[in-house]
């Protein structure tokens, strides 16, 4: 037996429109589910998540990075802390 669950933002939605300096993120995520036997299930995920952005373009990576309580003082740095903080979300 299998159970696939799909996951994907909505980024426009005419019904409910957003500001246009409101943050969005295109996320996409699949979990399939496969039962071995009575006691065990295979659980695989994919997950993918794009660089946050407004109606004007991406948010600059050092207001990306005073969201998660850093203070980087140039863009290298603000990439350094970002790619270091989700490295070690990741594991």
């Amino acid at each position: 037996m299998r159970t696939v669950l799909v996951m994907r933002s909505i980024l426009k939605d005419e019904l409910f429109p957003i500001d246009a300096a409101t943050w969005t993120v295109d996320t996409k995520q699949w979990m399939v589910a496969d039962k071995l036997d009575d006691g065990h299930t295979l659980c695989r995920t994919y997950y993918s998540i794009k660089h946050p952005s407004t109606e004007a373009g991406h948010v600059p990576l050092r207001e990306l990075a005073t969201c998660f309580c850093h203070a980087p003082t140039s863009d290298a740095e603000a990439e350094k802390m970002l790619r270091d903080r989700f490295l070690l979300v990741q594991r």
